[in-house]
């Protein structure tokens, strides 16, 4: 809403006050989608905290601190269409608005709602886990260390507003990201970098439902984890499939296998876990001959 920076208004209450009753429409279509993004915004930071959750450390700040940034900045475009109802009614008869009012809800309709720098905290954290824990694709991370910097910087900044307009931006790339099978594919390029060899099998319909395809990327993270901390082995191979009624996910290795005195870790349990809250079940055998194989079986489910 520009009307009380229109340099022919300067210093005019009541010039600003018309000018700004005439954006009217503009001011609703504004409130109308900045309201719906707001919403949009506190799901995005639940499901950011979820993906990150699944890949990330157990005991890792980066999830919730990431979540938190979202909501800091949903909790932002609220406060800055807070005073719209008041305004849209108000602004239909001139005569009864205080002029000084509509210039001050000029003034904070043009900065309140631009004050991202959450989201910018949001994309450096997804930065970190990209560039330093390699469980995000690197694009993603140099996408995040450069728009999440740059609202970030922003953001402190005397230019804060500013972050309004680099902030959408970097939501957009993080939405569209990151379906199972691609993210299986970049964790086994992770641990290739690394010298664990993880040979993918994969074949998945794309409707995958979001909770489903979390809890099979977080069984098949940690298992890779224990088959690289104590199998002995090289590598590992994963083969996931469906047949529409149940995802079959299977991690096998070739190295020493189950000893008798093996006892289930915190790995173990949060594979259990996982399997379980989407309906489904979790066993750890030996190999036909050697080794250990993870066997996953939770029910198919689309979104």
């Amino acid at each position: 809403m520009g009307a009380a920076y229109d340099e022919d208004n300067a210093g005019n209450a009541v010039a600003i006050t018309v000018a700004f009753a005439e954006q009217r429409t503009a001011m609703l279509v504004m409130h109308l989608s900045l309201t719906v993004s707001t919403l949009l915004l506190l799901i995005f930071a639940a499901g950011l905290h979820r993906q990150l959750r699944a890949s990330l450390p157990e005991f890792s700040i980066l999830p919730s601190v990431a979540a938190f940034g979202l909501v800091l900045t949903s909790a932002g475009t609220l406060l800055g269409t807070g005073l719209d109802t008041e305004l849209l009614f108000g602004l239909s008869d001139t005569d009864k608005m205080v002029p000084e009012v509509a210039v001050f809800a000029s003034h904070w309709m043009g900065t309140i709602l631009w004050l991202w720098v959450g989201a910018g905290l949001s994309g450096l954290v997804v930065a970190v886990a990209a560039l330093r824990h390699r469980e995000v694709p690197r694009w993603l991370g140099w996408t995040s260390l450069m728009l999440g910097g740059l609202t970030t910087f922003f953001g402190i900044s005397p230019l804060q507003y500013m972050a309004g307009f680099v902030g959408p931006v970097w939501v957009l790339p993080v939405l569209h990201e990151l379906g199972l099978t691609p993210a299986l594919s970049e964790l086994a390029a992770n641990h290739a970098r690394g010298g664990f060899h993880v040979e993918l099998d994969a074949d998945l319909p794309a409707d995958m439902a979001e909770p489903l395809a979390v809890a099979a990327y977080g069984i098949a993270f940690e298992a890779i984890l224990n088959a690289r901390r104590h199998s002995g082995a090289g590598g590992c191979r994963i083969r996931i499939v469906s047949d529409g009624n149940v995802l079959a996910l299977d991690i096998f290795d070739e190295g020493t296998g189950l000893g008798s005195d093996t006892r289930a870790g915190v790995g173990t349990q949060s594979m259990r876990e996982r399997a379980r809250g989407v309906g489904g079940t979790l066993r750890i055998d030996s190999g036909e001959y050697r080794g250990t194989v993870v066997r996953a079986r939770p029910p198919w489910r689309g979104p």
